[in-house]
Parts: C-alpha cells; structure tokens; sequence
C-alpha cells in the first residue's frame, strides 16, 4: 500500500529541537490516527529520538547493559539487525548492483525482492516501559552511533563498531546513501498496512551520510526555525553546511523531499489567544495558536517575509524549487498561510517530564507527579490548564500533516 506520507524533520544547525519535535508529533500523530501505523526511522548519529522514545534520559533502570540512561540501554538491547543500520544495509545488500555477476544473471529470471520493512525495525510497545503509554501502532528503527560510518564520524564512536556498522560501511563506499533512501521509499511501498513516517536527522546533512537517506525517502521536509534572523540566515549561508544549497546540490543529483511545513519552535508566548502573523485576514495569513510576544511575532513575520521574497524573487538561487506547490504561491500571504506553523516555548516541567520520563506530551497525567528510576526524584506535576495548552498547540500542528 502506498505510504500517503512521510516527513524528514530539517535544520543545518543542532539545538533546533528537531528531535523533540518529532517526538511529540509522531507519538500525537500515532495516538490521533489509531488505524494507521507510524514509523520513526532515527538517521541520526546522536539518536535522540530514539533515547526518548524508548525510555527518556533518566538514569538507567538496570545495572546492565553498561549505559548513560534508561533510553539507551533499551537500545543496547536491541539487535543490529532491527536498528536504521540494520536496515540500510539490507536494503543495499538487495540492490542488484551490489550483487556479484552470478546472483546477477540469476535476477534476470527472477526478479530481486527488497527486504521486509518490519523484519528491521521495532514495535516500541515491545520494548518501551508501560508506564510511558505509546501508542500500540508505534514504531521504531533505532538510530544512534551504529550510523556513524565514514572518517567524519569517527569522533562520534566512542566503542568499537557492530558488525552491521561495518558492513554498512563497505556498502556505502560503492553505493551513495541516497541509493539507500530511494530502496527505503519503494520498500515501504510494499508493506500492507496504511503507514507514515518521520525521519529524524543531524544537523550536518552534507557530512552525516545516513541524513541523506530521508532526502530521498521522505516526501516533505519539516523545516525547524527559531524567530533569531542570525540562526534564520544560515540556512543560506553557512559557510558549512548551508541548508538551502546543500539541498538544491542534491537535487541536482535527485529529486529530493519538498518543504511542506515551516515550524517556529520554542516561540515565546504573550497568551492563548490564536492570532494571524502578520494581522490579516483568515486564509491569506498563518494562523498561530496562540499570541506571540510582540517582537517576536514582528521577527517571525519579517522572517517568513524574507524567505517569500529571497526564495520566491532571488532567480539566481530559485530555491523556490525546493518547496511544495511553489507553483500556486503568489504573495508573502499565501506562503505564510501554506507552510508557517508555531510551537510556543513548552514549560521546563513538562519537557523535564517528557524527556527525563519517555513519555510525550499526549500520554502525560495532569497533577501527578513523576518518580525517576532511583525512586528517590521527582519531577512534575503539570496542571490541567497547562497540558491542555500544550496538546491543543501540539494537534494544531498535527492536523496540517
């Protein structure tokens, strides 16, 4: 059955919040659609994701294996096989142009059959602690260091290297990454349930090859912002990892995932009251949840504002191209009312919550206070009137994917 969406969360600078984003959305996402499943595939070295979903950052619930939180340890328990390393390399060891002459010829017969997605990923049910409640329809292939193959990741590798690391490493020194993201696409095209999937990435998208993978694989791009013009501008000139060339580079090699979605995140917030971003009328404006501090709703305008006109204007660059429906985007309106949508800066508690706890936003208890896994700390408790915000922001979002 045709995947009817995927989603590559972006930004070519860490400490956006992609992570934590995408792990409020999938789960909201999950827990809003119960008749479809929801796929995270991690393709990012620092797996945060990953950490938070199976376990949060608390300390570690057991003695064993060896590891510096609880969501860590779980994902040590995991077989190679079943994490996004795991999966990547089965989908390239099926590529045709990876076999030798002889299994060659023989697909000339019988035509080669990519692995089965869920032979290589997780039910996080299966894994995850009850009390995080997770959505059943969940899940999960684990990122983390087993991606971190190639000389520019070697910082990253503080243990020897697993056997699927290595040989995913041999694959992708004969065959690109984005290979691997195109067998991904079509593989999941295979799978008989109605799925969506949200891949996570690093913030070095030209450097970590495994963040390619989603370029290819995902049909949207979430493109996370913040209301600072400073972090707004490196996404065309970074004199790194530039977001905007680097994805225009690679489209020139394929046709990579379109922005469908601007997300302002850790917006600072004046009330509730919902708001249009620049004072317009309904459907020629973005529609915020909530009200903004006034210049930061001024920044944010004037950011969206400069994107229209740099993006949309600059014929030297056309990244309009690297947009969603660009073709029936005529003014800075109708850009914002197509792509811009806003998190508010959630409370510290709750996020010590969801993060320390594993457990997201959409499954957390009003007024209850949370034990930590030494059974001495506390964290919590968010009232009613806060997590109702909270959830309220979190599905305005969910229901523009």
């Amino acid at each position: 059955m045709p995947v009817a969406k995927s989603y590559a969360f972006v930004n070519n600078r860490g400490g956006t919040g992609k992570s934590l984003c995408l792990y409020q959305l999938a789960t909201a996402y999950a827990h809003a659609h119960p008749e479809k499943q929801v796929l995270i595939v991690d393709c990012s070295t620092q797996g945060d994701v990953s950490e938070y979903v199976l376990g949060g950052t608390q300390e570690p619930l057991k003695d064993e294996p060896k590891a510096t939180t609880a969501g860590s340890q779980v994902m040590k328990t995991i077989p190679p096989s079943k994490t996004a390393a795991g999966l990547f390399a089965a989908l390239l060891k099926a590529d045709p142009s990876n076999m030798d002459i002889s299994r060659r010829f023989s697909n000339l017969f019988h035509a080669p059959s990519l692995p089965n997605v869920k032979d290589h990923i997780i039910k996080v049910t299966d894994y995850c602690q009850k009390e995080q409640k997770m959505p059943e329809n969940l899940w999960l292939a684990t990122g983390g260091s087993g991606l971190a193959v190639g000389a520019v990741n070697a910082p990253t590798i503080a243990q020897e290297p697993t056997e699927t690391t290595k040989e995913l490493a041999g694959l992708v020194q004969t065959k690109s990454w984005s290979q691997a993201g195109q067998l991904l696409a079509t593989a999941m095209e295979s799978l008989p349930e109605d799925w969506v999937a949200f891949y996570d990435t690093d913030a070095e998208i030209s450097e970590r090859g495994a963040s390619q993978v989603p370029l290819r694989a995902a049909k949207s791009l979430v493109l996370l912002l913040s209301e600072n013009w400073r972090d707004y501008l490196r996404i065309y000139n970074d004199p790194v990892n530039a977001l905007f060339p680097v994805l225009t580079y690679f489209n020139t090699k394929y046709e990579v995932a379109k922005v469908d979605m601007i997300l302002f995140n850790r917006v600072g917030k004046l009330n509730q009251n919902p708001i249009m971003l620049h004072g317009t009328t309904q459907g020629r404006d973005a529609e915020l949840p909530f009200s903004p501090v006034k210049v930061v709703q001024k920044n944010m305008g004037e950011i969206v504002d400069h994107m229209y006109g740099y993006c949309w204007q600059n014929m030297d660059s056309n990244f309009r191209l690297l947009f969603k429906d660009a073709q029936n985007i005529n003014n800075e309106g109708e850009f914002s009312h197509r792509y811009v949508c806003s998190f508010y800066h959630f409370p510290e508690v709750a996020k010590e919550i969801s993060v320390l706890k594993g457990t997201p936003f959409v499954a957390m208890e009003a007024k209850m206070k949370y034990k930590l896994s030494d059974g001495k700390q506390e964290v919590g408790p968010v009232t009613e009137e806060t997590l109702r915000t909270i959830c309220d922001t979190i599905d305005s979002v969910v229901r523009r994917l």
